[in-house]
Formats: structure tokens, C-alpha cells, sequence
């Protein structure tokens, strides 16, 4: 789910229909998407590992001109001919609300960030790294940066970022699982809050430290993200 596997197979069903879409001028979007069929993988479609590849499949089709993305989701889904509970589902229903899964938390990194006109971002230094960034110009004239650290495991790399064009103030919420563990089905927090059953957020944005002019330099633990809000 992590890898480039992925990737390539978003590009083939792009390749397949978007260019015929674009010549005719129709806009599009994307119905009962979700990382594997028949509701899910087991032990992995409800993991930290689907918050971080949601986030970046939502910058990815984006990017690629999509008007909007509908999560296959609901309490049970249909697997074949059979209704069954859902793995995949962002959220599931209980008795007082919702309990949101990692995929929601995704979900939630990518309404904070991914708001506004894209513009160009380059990693320099980290191409051997599994690591993603994406680019948002924001309607309050910042700029929201999203990177995304898919690096897991025992060999795993934290990656320290550097904004090469100074800013006049920086602000972070980061994507985290215990011990930056991708098979994580529980703890999982955005800012350092959680999703409430009610749907809140109690996350905050967090002060880099920055002075006016000043580069921005954060570092970006293995399996985690986290989006940057930049006044220039």
C-alpha cells in the first residue's frame, strides 16, 4: 500500500479514461474508492498504514485534475455476494457516534492542507527515500506543504527537511501512531488530538520556531506526515 505499486496502478486507470474527459471538457471524479476490494484487507485496510496512503491518494488524484473522491465506506459493505463488516471504512458506527479509524485521520490531515491552487514542490537529497510532498497555495495566501514519510520498519529513516525559500511564520500538525508503527489500529492522533465520536477535532497547530526571513528546517519521523502552514 505504501509503495510505488500503488502509483502505478492509479496511473494506468488515469491513463485509461482522463485524457478523453480533459479533451472534452468534462470535469470527473472518482466513486467507492478504497485501498483493496471486497471491504478490505484484514489487518491491514484498518491500519496507521491506510492514513498515509489515503493522504497521499487524495493529493495524488488531485494533482491529476480529480474533482472530488468518494470513500467506499458503511458498517458493512458488500464482499462479493455477501454483506460482511467493513475493514476499509474511515469510520464505523457505535451506540454514541463514530469511532474514526486511521483512514479518517488521512482524511482529516488532507482538509487541512489540501485546500487552495497547487504549486510546485521538489525534494531535493531524499531520492532514494519513500517519501512524498505536495503543495497547496491556500485562499489566506499561505502556503500548506504535506509531507508524507512512507518509510517503515526496522531500516526506516527519519528525513529532515529544510524550506529552502525563507518565511515569516510556520505552523505543523503532525500524523503519528505509537511508535510510528504502520500496522497501528488504535492511537493514532493529528496535532496531537483525536477525532471525537461526535466528529470534532482537538488537534492544534503547532509554532515552529521561526523568525521573519528565516528558513524552516523540521524533521519528519519514518511513518508519519505532517502538513505545514507557511506565511512567505
Amino acid at each position: 500500500m505504501l509503495n510505488d505499486s500503488f502509483t502505478k496502478a492509479y496511473q494506468k486507470l488515469y491513463d485509461g479514461f482522463v485524457s478523453m474527459a480533459i479533451s472534452y471538457g468534462l470535469p470527473y471524479r472518482l466513486e467507492e474508492v478504497n485501498n483493496y476490494f471486497n471491504g478490505g484487507a484484514t489487518n491491514v485496510s484498518n491500519t496507521f498504514a491506510s492514513a498515509l496512503w489515503g493522504l497521499d491518494f487524495m493529493y495524488w488524484w488531485a494533482e491529476h485534475h480529480a474533482q472530488g473522491l468518494n470513500f467506499h465506506t458503511g458498517d458493512r459493505v458488500a464482499a462479493g455476494y455477501t454483506l460482511l463488516p467493513s475493514k476499509y471504512t474511515a469510520f464505523f458506527s457505535t451506540t454514541n457516534g463514530y469511532v474514526v479509524r486511521p483512514l479518517g485521520y488521512g482524511i482529516k490531515a488532507f482538509d487541512l492542507g489540501g485546500h487552495g491552487r497547487f504549486v510546485p514542490v521538489k525534494l531535493s537529497g531524499a531520492e532514494q527515500l519513500n517519501v512524498r510532498a505536495h503543495a497547496v497555495l491556500g485562499a489566506d495566501k499561505n502556503v500548506y506543504v504535506t509531507l508524507i514519510n512512507n518509510e517503515h520498519g526496522d531500516s526506516a529513516k527519519d528525513v529532515q527537511v529544510t524550506f529552502e525559500q525563507p518565511v515569516a511564520m510556520a505552523e505543523a500538525v503532525s500524523l503519528t501512531a505509537p511508535s510510528g508503527d504502520v500496522a497501528a489500529t488504535s492511537g493514532v492522533t493529528l496535532g496531537g488530538g483525536e477525532i471525537a465520536a461526535d466528529g470534532s477535532w482537538n488537534g492544534k497547530w503547532t509554532t515552529l520556531a521561526a523568525r521573519a526571513g528565516s528558513k524552516v528546517t523540521v524533521t519528519l519521523p519514518a511513518a508519519s506526515a505532517m502538513v505545514l502552514k507557511l506565511k512567505m
